[in-house]
């Protein structure tokens, strides 16, 4: 039997209810019903996790200890190793799962270990497997106590101290880790921590092209160069000096290899004056002219009669030393020609002292004199001699109206 209820109280229809049988409304029917039972709720466990901050001074390592990643998990075992005392490696390092032994622990003079592995949908790293105890002695020189973690521990301190000594960073590092560390250790570690606090010299050479882009969009139509221009070396060479210019580059090691292009005058007193110098990728032709062009423009150099450039014989600054004062005097280095004399296998105090007295020799008639001497004495230095010419080495042959004879 069905029913059919409305709500006549009010003339309207209310939602509608089927009931397939009356006896069902009966209160005494609701005991009947089974209701679900709740599901309840698994505690589990809570894990400690390592704080980053400050964990790492000390690390203390438990079972179920949490790290971010592995490589905070890494570098607290190494941060153990170092403060600790204690010889440690890595006998299984992957990107999931980390395990460190204590070095006696094949000889069985140590059982400790840790073990951690990464928690499953997680970057997480869980300690699973840990022996606390140490049954091994302790060490003074520590592998994990590199260059990399000594500037890293020390980067506040080395930024602060300029030019802090090797010495004393060294004893520092003995008084408050007692590590022995090398020389070679300390000083890599206080390059790495220049390059920490400072940045690397190609960063920041990088940012003066930044800002000669912007300057280009700020102010159009600029036209900007990078340079240095030393005013007052500039007006001590034109003023005071002889119009002797020496030119010659040399290599330049370390992080960032190129070569340094210099000029040089001849003072009152004979000694080197620096007028100007510059970096360069390589040193040829094209990196010469560009800076002998700037050269020319900053000293004022528009005719080159009366200048003597003395060079070290290299093919690219030859050409463009001929090419941008043709009118100058051109001189090679007698240091330089000795050099390249040795090479092509003319050796000996007397082949040398020889080829000094030929290049200073004043007069003509004296140097074909000399030049007959070598030829007696060694027929294939006299030959390597005569292929060059003697108007850039001998002082017999300079020009008479130069204000100089420097060789």
């Amino acid at each position: 039997m069905k029913l059919l209820i409305h709500n006549a109280d009010e003339g309207e229809k209310s939602d509608d209810m089927v009931v397939s049988d009356v006896n069902s409304l009966d209160s005494s029917s609701c005991d009947e019903v089974d209701l679900p039972m709740r599901k309840r709720k698994r505690k589990l466990p809570k894990f400690e996790d390592f704080r980053l901050e400050t964990d790492l001074n000390n690390p203390i390592f438990k079972l179920g200890l949490r790290f971010p990643i592995v490589y905070v998990f890494r570098k607290a075992v190494r941060n153990y190793s170092v403060f600790n005392r204690r010889k440690i490696k890595f006998s299984k390092n992957d990107k999931d799962k980390v395990r460190a032994v204590c070095d006696g622990i094949k000889s069985g003079e140590c059982s400790w270990f840790v073990y951690a592995s990464v928690v499953n949908g997680s970057s997480m790293v869980q300690i699973k497997s840990y022996e606390e105890e140490h049954t091994c002695g302790i060490v003074e020189r520590n592998v994990h106590a590199n260059s990399s973690w000594l500037a890293e521990r020390y980067a506040t301190q080395l930024s602060r101290i300029i030019n802090w000594d090797v010495v004393a960073f060294k004893e520092r590092v003995n008084e408050d880790l007692c590590v022995i560390a090398s020389r070679s250790q300390i000083y890599r570690a206080r390059q790495k921590a220049t390059v920490v606090s400072e940045g690397t010299y190609r960063k920041q050479f990088e940012t003066l092209w930044d800002y000669v882009e912007v300057l280009k969009m700020t102010n159009v139509r600029t036209t900007v160069k990078i340079k240095s221009n030393l005013e007052a070396t500039k007006k001590g060479f034109i003023d005071a000096l002889r119009p002797v210019v020496g030119l010659d580059a040399c290599h330049i090691k370390g992080q960032h290899p190129r070569q340094l292009l210099s000029v040089v005058g001849v003072d009152p007193n004979n000694g080197m004056y620096p007028i100007a110098y510059a970096v360069a990728e390589a040193e040829n032709y094209a990196t010469w002219t560009w800076f002998l062009e700037l050269l020319a423009v900053d000293l004022g150099i528009e005719n080159s009669n009366g200048y003597v450039f003395i060079t070290d014989r290299q093919k690219g600054l030859i050409d463009a030393v001929g090419d941008m004062f043709p009118n100058s005097e051109h001189r090679h280095c007698l240091k330089h020609l000795h050099a390249n004399f040795i090479l092509a296998g003319h050796r000996g105090l007397v082949l040398k002292q020889h080829m000094e007295a030929v290049a200073r020799i004043t007069t003509i008639p004296w140097f074909q004199a000399k030049m007959k001497k070598l030829q007696d004495l060694s027929r294939p230095a006299f030959d390597w001699l005569s292929t060059l010419d003697p108007m850039q080495w001998c002082r017999s042959h300079f020009k008479h109206t130069q204000s100089v004879t420097f060789s």
